[in-house]
């Protein structure tokens, strides 16, 4: 019986000498039993960084955020840029973005302060600030921004100047690729 119980540890011991040695880095700290044999190196991971990002955003609609106000249908294309930090060993990022582009605007009887305007389309800038997140591939933007009707004094807009929000999804939208 106690030879038997020498031999099973015998082979234990063997088997779990180089096994031991083999066990990989966890959180930076490298493992290894008494056997000379290194313990697997795992691959350094990308660290943190800041960066610029910049390119075209474009905003199909925007919850105009007054009371009653109806989510409008929008042509807008402004040029943002920005700095952008990636971490997680660079699989997710996120960017602050700033933009500015020419815009159009429906003006009707119902958005402006002039009950007697006919509908029509006005030229607007666009100002316009963007919290992208990116995970992978997969973007996700939430954008908060203001339109300025360029021909407001006859027009009397109601959101001339007032903050509208809009999301956006995208994939691989901005790449540094």
């Amino acid at each position: 019986m106690k030879k038997s119980i020498f031999i099973v540890a015998f082979f234990l011991s063997f088997l779990t000498k180089p096994c031991l040695s083999q066990i990989p880095v966890i959180l930076g700290k490298s493992f290894s039993a008494t056997s000379t044999t290194p313990a697997i190196a795992a691959p350094n991971p990308t660290p943190a960084s800041w960066s610029a990002a910049g390119g075209a955003l474009t905003f199909p609609f925007k919850f105009r955020l007054q009371k009653g106000a109806p989510v409008e249908p929008s042509l807008s294309l402004s040029a943002v840029a920005g700095p952008s930090y990636s971490f997680i060993g660079n699989n997710f990022s996120l960017s602050f973005l700033v933009g500015v582009g020419p815009s159009s605007i429906n003006i009707n009887n119902k958005n402006s302060s002039d009950t007697s305007t006919s509908a029509s389309t006005r030229n607007a800038a666009t100002f316009s600030g963007t919290l992208l997140a990116q995970l992978n591939k997969v973007q996700l933007a939430v954008s908060i921004g203001i339109d300025k009707n360029l021909d407001n004094s006859t027009d009397n807009w109601i959101y001339q100047s007032k903050p509208w929000l809009s999301l956006g999804i995208g994939f691989n939208i901005f790449s540094s690729q």
